[in-house]
């Protein structure tokens, strides 16, 4: 108690120390992510769309030789955080990973409305069966 630094440390060091935690691991608030589909399944697009994600359709170029090329550039010049193109069964996604909180908000986007298309899948093939046991 007679040394006024020390009390004051213990009080002061504490609540500066809580204020820093707070401002770097605060959320940083609304995100809004750009990604542009081309080719890509309608009812993945659709089950994709969170707040936040803005989708832009992308018509396919006539001569699109390197796939990856051409998502870069329309990274840089439309200014995307993400470029998302389907061929068969295999959805390729190009990030520009300028901010992550833009990437992860596309990643788990696309993670949510696969498993979401997969549930309705498995429901309606267990409802056929079911029908079909009746």
């Amino acid at each position: 108690m007679r040394d006024k630094r020390t009390v004051a440390l213990m009080f002061a060091a504490p609540l500066l120390m809580l204020t820093l935690m707070y401002v770097l691991f605060r959320g940083v608030g609304d995100v809004n992510a750009d990604l542009a589909v081309q080719s890509v399944d309608a009812q993945l697009v659709s089950a994709m769309e969170v707040t936040g994600m803005h989708i832009h359709h992308v018509a396919a170029a006539a001569s699109a030789h390197d796939d990856k090329s051409q998502a870069q550039r329309m990274i840089r010049q439309n200014d995307y955080a993400g470029y998302l193109t389907e061929h068969g069964n295999t959805l390729t996604l190009t990030l520009a990973n300028a901010d992550q909180a833009k990437s992860a908000l596309i990643t788990r986007s696309i993670a949510s409305a696969q498993a979401r298309l997969a549930a309705r899948a498995a429901a309606s093939t267990i409802a056929s069966q079911r029908a079909a046991l009746n």
